[in-house]
């Protein structure tokens, strides 16, 4: 009789699991992996599946490094970039965890970074727009100390017109970041009124919002005349976070077509610098969005939108370099379990947090140094 009544127990877990995971074979979400991912020398470079994809119930995917550099842990393909391993294409099977079917198939190349490789010497500007991922300097300030320490003969200045709190480690670096804004406020917002004042983006100046957006204008005023050769947007939290319980594909494209007028308007001033567009990374557990935000946006809730607005954004950004655009995938080497600041916070992460965004910021700067993408000035 126990026997049976654990073969019963078993059997009805087992149907409600595979009920659950096997949604007519689909994907829970759309994948987001990008076409390289950059590896600097001696530091190891991670892919975590649950950056590719975000599947709820664990074990639901499976996942199979089918070739390439690199050895699969139980969480990541992980390669340690060194000129005996220098990169190169990889491909990852996604799987059933019901019945081992085959659902997709990805592709992508780790792309070797070698310091050595770099000639030139001199100094590159770097203006980092963002948001409150931003306006600490945490993740720009790891990245200039890790050059300096790898690149000594490159400078690399960060500009902007706003910097960190005053009492921060980082306090003058230089930035665009400020904390809940969007796409759609740098793109057109103009005397604002937020619970901080009114405020207007700093490529904004006028009342007709994105047809005032001059970013010819901000380099004049703002920077001195001085066209930065590296320019990285690190945005798309706040974009979803309201919107993560009842997200939709519509609102994912008003979005993406801010995303795509904004860097138009900044290509178009600034023709010869490189843009870099940074995916956001994942976010800490339910506990920290209690802590928070109450009975408000979950984490599941916030993981889909995410997840719904990575992939959106590679599908419009990646692949792109020879426009001079290119997708720095930080958030594939983000450990969100341990990240996070203690009481948890749902969404900024400890300063140590963001150790991989930097990691793969500074191995994507020398891979432009190395190839000549970006040449530094000699005054």
């Amino acid at each position: 009789m126990k026997v049976f009544a654990w073969l019963f127990c078993t059997l009805s877990a087992f149907s409600i699991v595979r009920a659950a995971e096997l949604p007519t074979g689909a994907l829970p979400t759309p994948v987001a992996l990008p076409k390289q991912v950059y590896g600097l020398d001696g530091e190891a470079c991670l892919v975590r599946f649950d950056a590719i994809i975000n599947a709820p119930i664990k074990r639901s995917l499976l996942f199979d490094v089918e070739s390439g550099p690199g050895a699969q842990s139980s969480e990541a393909l992980v390669w340690r970039p060194s000129e005996k391993k220098p990169g190169g294409p990889f491909r990852i099977g996604i799987y059933s965890g019901a019945n081992f079917e085959k659902l997709a198939e990805l592709s992508s190349e780790f792309v070797y970074c070698n310091p050595k490789a770099v000639r030139q010497s001199g100094k590159i500007r770097w203006l980092a727009i963002g948001d409150s991922l931003t306006a600490p300097g945490f993740y720009i300030g790891q990245t200039v100390e890790r050059l300096a320490k790898i690149l000594p003969q490159v400078s690399v200045i960060p500009v902007g017109s706003a910097l960190p709190p005053k009492d921060s480690k980082y306090a003058a670096i230089h930035h665009e970041g400020r904390g809940g804004w969007h796409w759609q406020r740098y793109l057109e917002g103009f005397n604002v009124k937020t619970d901080k004042g009114v405020v207007s983006s700093p490529f904004v100046f006028g009342p007709r919002g994105r047809d005032d957006f001059d970013f010819a204008r901000y380099l004049r005023e703002k920077l001195g005349g001085e066209t930065p050769e590296i320019i990285t947007i690190f945005l798309g939290a706040n974009d979803i976070f309201g919107a993560s319980p009842t997200i939709t594909p519509e609102k994912i494209g008003e979005i993406m077509e801010r995303a795509k007028t904004m860097t138009a308007k900044i290509q178009a001033a600034a023709p010869d610098s490189i843009i870099g567009i940074i995916p956001p990374p994942s976010c800490s557990s339910q506990s920290g969005f209690a802590e928070n935000y109450g009975n408000g946006v979950t984490e599941w809730q916030y993981r889909r939108a995410l997840q719904l607005y990575n992939a959106a954004l590679l599908q419009t950004f990646d692949n792109r370099q020879n426009e001079h655009i290119y997708i720095v995938p930080g958030y594939l080497g983000f450990d969100p379990a341990n990240s996070f600041p203690s009481p948890p916070n749902a969404l900024h992460p400890k300063e140590a947090g963001f150790t991989p965004v930097s990691l793969e910021i500074g191995a994507w700067i020398v891979h432009l140094l190395s190839t000549k993408a970006v040449t530094p000035k000699l005054s």
